[in-house]
């Protein structure tokens, strides 16, 4: 994730580092995210519908997924408060494949 900070400095951090595991009391764990496309319903995209697109806990209608110990736990992600840009703050979202080589 990145944004700009009040000084017009890019900043970029991994998007784990603003979700925290309660249960280990630490951030999440850095890490590849699970690609699982999602649904078409009655000729409507079902990600785009609901606005889901990446998921803390494991949801079929979104398109990537968080493949960590905890995915079916909707009470052990909370986000980061203090690490957090301040609301109102345009933030941009980088999605990018791994490579073959990196995946083995």
């Amino acid at each position: 994730m990145s944004w700009k900070n009040g000084g017009g400095i890019e900043q970029r951090v991994p998007i784990e580092d603003f979700v925290l595991n309660k249960k280990e009391n630490a951030a999440m764990k850095r890490g590849p995210w699970l690609y699982t496309g999602s649904l078409i319903a009655q000729g409507v995209f079902l990600a785009q519908r609901e606005l889901s697109i990446a998921a803390l806990v494991i949801d079929p209608v979104a398109l990537i997924n968080n493949p960590r110990p905890g995915n079916r736990d909707d009470t052990n992600w909370e986000i980061n408060a203090e690490k957090i840009p301040p609301a109102g703050t345009p933030v941009e979202i980088t999605i990018r494949l791994e490579s073959a080589e990196k995946q083995r």
